[in-house]
């Protein structure tokens, strides 16, 4: 069982502070992201946050032989790369493939850029109009880390992930619903709908999924009824 961590009164606020200033208009979105950059790292470690963690290890069980016997070779793309969270866990995990990105806001894309863990990091938004500026069958693995919900990362994109996936690639995302802010589930709703497409588009399939918390932690307001993360296989 996981060690429930108390926050403190005044990083919880400032946290829903944060959401608050969130909402469905990606520009917006950016400008509240650049305005947090600096103390993202921080509040995401105050808070207990899980699920980067979660998916590392889902990726790491699903990798494919080849690839483990060749982890140095393995290219990897982040994409809203935020800080670089994901890319040091995957460094904890002792992954040792090589890490490119891109991240919408440009605050956070420098403080990522600033760690050194990127052999390419990109500031740019991706959308539906806006395809990931890479090349097709590029990457060993494509993750997206909690980037697929309104006013972020369409969740269209992610068939464009599967784009410059390698074949055999893997491309883990996580969705998520907070019962405070989509109290009747229309998030996960939206995400089942994408989930069936992907399965019917052929290109990929569900090989794993994990059920996991957010955040390691003893807080109501973050009470997170479902998160999901998904392990595709591009055929």
């Amino acid at each position: 069982m996981a060690t429930q961590v108390i926050i403190p009164h005044d990083k919880e606020v400032h946290f829903s502070d944060i959401v608050n200033e969130l909402n469905e208009n990606l520009e917006n979105n950016i400008k509240v992201y650049n305005k947090y950059a600096d103390e993202y790292d921080d509040l995401a470690r105050d808070l207990g946050f899980k699920v980067a963690n979660h998916l590392v290890k889902l990726c790491m069980d699903n990798l494919p032989e080849s690839m483990k016997k060749n982890l140095d070779k393995c290219r990897v793309l982040d994409v809203a790369a935020g800080t670089g969270l994901i890319v040091e866990e995957f460094r904890a995990a002792r992954f040792t493939g090589s890490f490119d990105g891109i991240e919408g806001a440009n605050d956070m894309c420098e403080i990522a850029r600033k760690k050194g863990i990127y052999s390419d990091l990109r500031s740019g938004l991706v959308t539906v109009d806006n395809p990931l500026p890479f090349d097709d069958n590029t990457y060993d693995v494509v993750v997206v880390c909690t980037a697929l919900t309104p006013g972020h990362v369409p969740k269209e994109c992610l068939f464009d992930c599967i784009r410059v996936l390698k074949p055999k690639g893997l491309l883990l995302f996580n969705l998520s619903h907070f019962e405070v802010t989509d109290p009747d589930g229309e998030c996960m709703k939206c995400t089942k709908g994408i989930v069936e497409k992907m399965h019917d588009d052929g290109r990929c399939e569900c090989v794993d999924e994990f059920d996991a918390q957010m955040f390691d932690l003893d807080s109501q307001y973050h009470k997170v009824r479902k998160n999901v993360i998904h392990c595709f296989q591009k055929n």
